[in-house]
């Protein structure tokens, strides 16, 4: 089996946020973060904005064959729409398995919504019934963060940081 060890950086879509939560009450989008993120840490103890106000600003893989080498490394550069489309693309047609580090919970959400803001299909993704979304199988799509975890049995603090330095 191959495999694809993907990451993505994204940026906070501010403006969306305003809009959606804070309409009318007169807030700049930089302020309206501000006071999500002051909630958030009331309610949570954390200040993560929910992948639905990320926007993917890169995507950084590396293929990796069945021998565990390195075969090719690949940032997806370009505007929102290219970045998103281009990952698209080539995981409808690859046959293989993306690995992530809590890219269940947050890189592919982010990446699932772009490609709707975008109306880019994925077909491949979305209709596989044991595919990329099927939680407790590892084929198509294996999260580290969620392995490690035991699927939400027990939780795991410190990211991929303290898993390397483990």
């Amino acid at each position: 089996m191959t495999y694809v060890v993907f990451d993505i950086e994204t940026r906070i879509d501010k403006a969306l946020l305003n809009q959606c939560l804070y309409r009318g009450e007169g807030l700049t989008d930089d302020e309206a973060l501000v006071r999500h993120q002051d909630e958030l840490r009331a309610k949570s103890g954390r200040d993560m904005v929910s992948a639905t106000f990320h926007v993917p600003i890169s995507i950084a893989a590396a293929s990796v064959g069945a021998d565990h080498r390195l075969r090719e490394l690949k940032s997806f550069e370009g505007d929102e729409r290219a970045i998103v489309e281009a990952f698209w693309r080539i995981t409808e047609t690859w046959k293989g398995c993306l690995v992530t580090f809590g890219g269940r919970g947050f890189d592919l959400p982010v990446l699932e919504l772009a490609a709707l803001r975008h109306m880019i299909t994925a077909k491949a993704h979305f209709g596989a019934k044991y595919g990329n979304r099927y939680r407790f199988q590892t084929d198509a799509h294996l999260d580290l963060y969620d392995f490690l975890c035991a699927y939400g049995a027990t939780s795991f603090r410190g990211g991929l940081d303290a898993l390397s330095r483990m």
